[in-house]
């Protein structure tokens, strides 16, 4: 009679195989890895081809109509915002809607930053003119107890630099209370790096959690296109938007 081999106590895992060096790709810097630019050389061809001279005239102030119909598309299938193409503004790059930023909501407001977090941020607001301090974290973000000198809060809840932390549903909801408060408080949400999520669903921004407005949305396509493109908006609240068109729209 045949005799079965004697089993281990210990299962036996084979090693991982390690990835091909081909097949990763790089999402923490802004440098595109894997950018198809065939794909993107027939699309501007296409463009050039479609629009002809209609590329040279000038654009309406707030940007190019179609684009902000397809970022409003774009925030709704891939965002679940409701957003009028009305009250989004392109900027080239977000350092210049930061400028216009402190201009519209005021140089005698405090802006407040996260601590540890994006230290150009404070910078851009500081040449402004505005005053600007920095409020720490804890393990869900921004605490809302240290915000009670602050009229202006500038906040990335879906992806932290330079930590990654993700502000839950509860904390985004004791922050918006925190801006609704008082008619003049604001809540700048930055989505940058939003879009790259792997292991669950992205949380609603703050901008669709805030029915009274006072949340400022905004994003650029610098990770999901190219850094060079230079192309990035803000949804302002219909009541700011008024705001910007009459003391701003020279612009």
């Amino acid at each position: 009679m045949e005799t079965l081999p004697k089993q281990s106590a210990e299962p036996v895992f084979k090693e991982a195989e390690e990835p091909r060096q081909e097949d990763l790709i790089d999402l923490t810097g802004d440098s595109p890895s894997h950018f198809p630019f065939s794909v993107w050389s027939r699309l501007q061809r296409e463009v050039m081809l479609d629009l002809g001279e209609g590329l040279l005239l000038p654009l309406h102030k707030q940007g190019l109509p179609a684009l902000r119909n397809a970022i409003a598309r774009h925030l709704n299938q891939f965002r679940g915002m409701q957003v009028d193409p009305e009250n989004i503004l392109i900027g080239a790059g977000t350092d210049f809607l930061y400028n216009l930023l402190v201009q519209l909501l005021g140089q005698d407001k405090i802006y407040a930053v996260e601590e540890p977090g994006y230290g150009k941020i404070r910078k851009i607001y500081a040449a402004g003119g505005a005053s600007c301090t920095g409020v720490p974290l804890d393990s869900q973000g921004v605490r809302t107890d240290l915000l009670r000198q602050s009229q202006v809060l500038h906040i990335s809840p879906s992806h932290h630099f330079p930590t990654g932390l993700v502000t839950p549903l509860s904390r985004r909801l004791e922050l918006l209370r925190w801006a609704q408060s008082q008619a003049d408080r604001w809540i700048i949400e930055d989505d940058y790096d939003s879009e790259f999520r792997f292991s669950a669903h992205p949380m609603p921004t703050m901008y669709s959690l805030d029915p009274q407005g006072h949340v400022i949305y905004m994003n650029t396509f610098s990770k999901t296109l190219a850094p060079s493109i230079r192309i990035s908006y803000m949804v302002l609240p219909p009541m700011l938007m008024a705001q910007f068109r009459q003391r701003l729209g020279f612009y």
